[in-house]
């Protein structure tokens, strides 16, 4: 993937952009139908019978309000009348008819009731505005439990069948396989006995259904709502010891479409049927210039507490009929007491008690708009599971190129699997605008899009290759552990990026003029221009690019015990930073850390030594753990060494140039053999060691310490305590005192 180069101008780009990617869903056009005039139902009890293709007040049923038409959806319908015969018909995709109802208008009070029925799926199209103030239900029909032998529940309109429970053949109850293309198997018993198979599987439509206790095989995920309009399949029918169960239905196939404004103020739901052999969740499509959902969206599988498996999870559809003008809102601005209205979207898969788990079995969401925006005080909740006890109910989140913008105290809360897709944008608005993961401590945010601006990002974050953060005079929070990988961007610009449980970086890390807050692992690229400050620790094998400088108030530890840090630019250690240099040997930057600087360095923090591995430094050593290539002031505020008196040793901290040295020397001074007492026979160290180890002003210091022997306690002189050890102020250019 070809890398992006940072630009300020690029983080500024207008949420107004139109969107220009293909999409390539098919929502049905109110304009390739005759109008049925305007739809407005009010107080009253109403019924829209798909198989008859009416719409009629239950008052007058033989009377039809409106008579619509029948699609088949550009000749891919393979089911009719709700015939299904996986058998005769093995290659069917489960593609039902629609009954279409298209108007000049469409208004559903909230005094009105109404019930679909029938087999076909429903659409209600709108040439203008429709709104949505009663709730919509395609849901399937639960299975018959105990006693019973007959057919499966119903499916939703669009929908299909649970398994039929068969009659006794000589001594089997037989349970037969729900209906359309992933319908769950059935089971069998031998009449008198406690033989049988087990639990029937599970219906699937987005997400796959699965056995329970070992019972027969759910059905895999199928279809699509990009498409076609279709529904969810049935649970499996089960035969039991004298009695059986019938499979529940799955969820039905409901759209709503409008030229204009979609007004979504009551719940629309294509649930699967529950209990034993649950169906799927169904699908939902919806399709307008602008649609605004202050309701609920319920797409999710009928839930068991037999064991009978995991029935799998709906699908969501939302696609802009115009594209370019294309704005979904959750919700609506937070009224005088603040209370907040709660949106969900929800395609999550059951939990039977032994039910499978995993992201295969959960529904789908396609957002394909250009601008969704949740505004003050609302909430798009795109986990809500149906039992919030079972951590792994959750969906797949599918996003075709969308941005959507999180106003104050709005949140997107998500879940397992949540992905921000290439070409999608989250903006967070306000200090308090959220994205958070409210069902499961191990949801992740995985961003192949963007994510920008002032906000919280409450769940497991992980930018992936092609992801990119952005921030420009915002203020970013991740509270959770983040990860960014090779070929993903964090930039930000006059900005505070906090990581509160850390970032491990990977890819790219531009900063211009920032804080950056937390700790950081950086084996990826930090670019700096302007004065940039960290406050965790710092630490990883990673550069640090630019001319600008990177100011630590933290701590910083080169490389992965050892290694290398450099800097292109200025490095500063400010009064409450910490320097963490770790010793193994006397090769720099393998065996012992270094930082290297391109520019100045300033040392105003503390700086702290480690052995490591029982390495122990010998007399002469020397370690160049610091080099600036344009100077250096070490005025230390503290520096905190190990303890070398058991050998005699000490530490002393020299200038070379544009190096600084911590080198072992003798704790007494002159005691070049390291016994204790400066005498003659450390005349004759000096002297083997002379051009290699020692100098010869070092005679100098021989000769005026001669006699001198190290304390009783000790043979070499006490480590001085931290901060009380060379309070020195070391500039590039002092000569070094030896080798």
């Amino acid at each position: 993937m070809k890398r992006r180069r940072f630009l300020p101008t690029l983080l500024l780009v207008s949420l107004a952009v139109p969107f220009v990617g293909s999409v390539s869903a098919q929502p049905l056009d109110p304009f390739d139908y005759a109008s049925l005039g305007t739809l407005n139902l009010s107080v009253g009890d109403y019924t829209i019978d798909t198989d008859t293709l009416t719409i009629f007040d239950n008052t007058v049923p033989g009377e039809p309000l409106f008579t619509g038409v029948v699609d088949n959806q550009n000749g891919q319908a393979d089911t009719f009348g709700g015939v299904w015969d996986q058998i005769a018909n093995p290659g069917q995709l489960g593609i039902p008819e629609i009954a279409v109802f298209a108007f000049d208008d469409i208004a559903l009070q909230p005094t009105a009731n109404i019930t679909i029925t029938g087999t076909r799926a429903i659409a209600l199209l709108s040439r203008g505005d429709a709104t949505i103030g009663t709730a919509l239900s395609v849901d399937g029909f639960d299975g018959d439990q105990l006693n019973t032998i007959g057919l499966g529940g119903a499916g939703g309109a669009g929908g299909f069948a649970g398994g039929e429970l068969v009659e006794p053949a000589s001594s089997i109850f037989e349970g037969l396989a729900g209906h359309g293309p992933g319908g769950g198997a059935g089971t069998g018993a031998i009449a008198g006995s406690f033989e049988f198979t087990g639990p029937p599987g599970a219906g699937a439509f987005g997400g796959r259904g699965s056995d329970g206790s070992g019972g027969a095989p759910g059905g895999s995920a199928y279809g699509d709502l990009t498409d076609v309009l279709q529904g969810g399949s049935g649970g499996g029918g089960a035969g039991n010891v004298g009695f059986g169960r019938t499979g529940s239905g799955g969820g039905g196939a409901i759209e709503l479409s409008a030229s204009g404004i979609l007004d979504i103020d009551a719940d629309i739901t294509a649930r699967g049927g529950e209990l034993f052999g649950p169906g799927s969740g169904g699908g939902i499509r919806l399709s307008a210039s602008r649609i605004r959902l202050d309701a609920s969206l319920l797409a999710h599988a009928g839930s068991t507490s037999s064991g009978a498996g995991t029935a799998g999870g709906g699908r969501v559809y939302l696609a802009g009929q115009v594209a370019n003008d294309f704005i979904y809102t959750v919700g609506q601005p937070s009224d005088a007491l603040g209370l907040a209205d709660f949106s969900t979207i929800n395609v999550a898969s059951s939990s039977g008690s032994s039910a499978e788990t995993g992201p295969e079995f959960f529904g789908v969401i396609t957002l394909s708009p250009a601008l969704t925006i949740v505004p003050s005080a609302q909430s798009l909740d795109l986990s809500k599971p149906i039992d919030a006890s079972n951590p792994a109910e959750s969906l797949n989140l599918f996003l075709v190129p969308l941005n959507v913008q999180v106003h104050r105290s709005g949140t997107i809360d998500i879940a397992e699997g949540v992905e921000i897709a290439p070409a999608q944008e989250i903006t967070l608005a306000a200090a308090d605008a959220r994205v958070l993961s409210s069902t499961t401590a191990t949801a992740i945010l995985s961003n192949d899009g963007s994510i920008s601006g002032t906000g919280r990002v409450e769940t497991l974050f992980n930018n992936r290759d092609g992801g990119a953060v952005n921030a420009v005079n915002d203020t970013l929070t991740f509270t959770r552990q983040a990860s960014a990988a090779g070929g993903s961007e964090i930039n930000a610009i006059n900005s505070t990026l906090a990581f509160e449980q850390g970032l491990n970086l990977a890819g790219d890390l531009n900063l211009i003029n920032t804080t950056f807050e937390g700790d950081l692992v950086n084996n990826g690229s930090v670019s700096l221009a302007g004065v940039n400050t960290f406050t965790g620790a710092v630490s990883g094998t990673g550069t640090f690019t630019g001319t600008g400088t990177g100011a630590f108030a933290g701590t910083l530890a080169p490389g992965n015990s050892p290694g290398l840090v450099s800097f292109e630019g200025d490095f500063e250690l400010g009064p409450t930073g910490t320097l963490k240099i770790e010793i193994a040997g006397t090769t720099p930057g393998a065996e012992h850390d270094r930082v290297e600087v391109g520019g100045f360095a300033t040392l105003e923090g503390a700086l702290d030594v480690t052995l490591l591995d029982g390495f122990v430094p010998q007399l002469g050593d020397s370690f160049a753990f610091l080099f600036a290539s344009g100077a250096f002031d070490a005025s230390f505020a503290a520096i905190n060494l190990p303890d070398l008196s058991a050998s005699g040793l000490a530490w002393e901290l020299n200038p070379g140039g544009s190096t600084l040295f911590l080198e072992a020397v003798p704790a007494l001074d002159g005691d070049f053999n390291l016994d204790g007492t400066v005498d003659a026979a450390d005349y004759t160290v000096w002297r083997d060691g002379l051009g290699t180890m020692f100098t010869p002003g070092e005679y100098d210091v021989w000769s005026a310490n001669f006699g001198a022997t190290a304390p009783a306690s000790s043979i070499s002189v006490p480590e001085p305590t931290a901060g009380l050890l060379l309070i020195i102020a070391v500039t590039a250019g002092q000569q070094r005192r030896r080798n």
